[in-house]
């Protein structure tokens, strides 16, 4: 899977990784968790601004 079109490639570990690192381990929270609250505030966000 990626980005813009599939030009640009996406590593799941990767992505799994910073998340980890920047929200989860932070937060005190596991990763599947860390992930379904970034889709939360995203959703939200997108909400708002329509």
């Amino acid at each position: 899977s990626g980005f813009h079109g599939g030009e640009k490639p996406l590593s799941v570990r990767h992505a799994e990784r910073a998340v980890q690192r920047q929200v989860a381990d932070p937060l005190g929270i596991d990763v599947v968790e860390a992930a379904s609250l970034i889709r939360s505030i995203t959703d939200a966000e997108m909400g708002s601004t329509i």
